[in-house]
């Protein structure tokens, strides 16, 4: 597990999922900004930040692709609304 998190600016969102599936920092998160989680459980991360998104007001909105960064494969998550 990653116990550094990262956000990070322009990262494009992939067309299309590419695969299958910590912590969060999703009250951080800005429009279009992005978190790498070293880990493959997409369904985890897609869940997890569209709950928490759910309940915040007004609600945020988040997407998943997997992702790779620095050769290690992962699930990235960015907010986009």
């Amino acid at each position: 597990m990653n116990d550094t998190i990262e956000i990070e600016n322009g990262i494009l969102i992939p067309s299309h999922r590419t695969g299958r599936g910590g912590k969060s920092r999703w009250a951080d998160l800005q429009i279009g900004q992005s978190i790498f989680f070293a880990d493959l459980d997409d369904d985890r991360y897609r869940s997890s930040s569209s709950q928490w998104g759910l309940r915040q007001k007004p609600p945020r909105k988040f997407t998943t692709r997997m992702a790779e960064k620095n050769g290690v494969k992962g699930v990235r998550v960015w907010r986009i609304e």
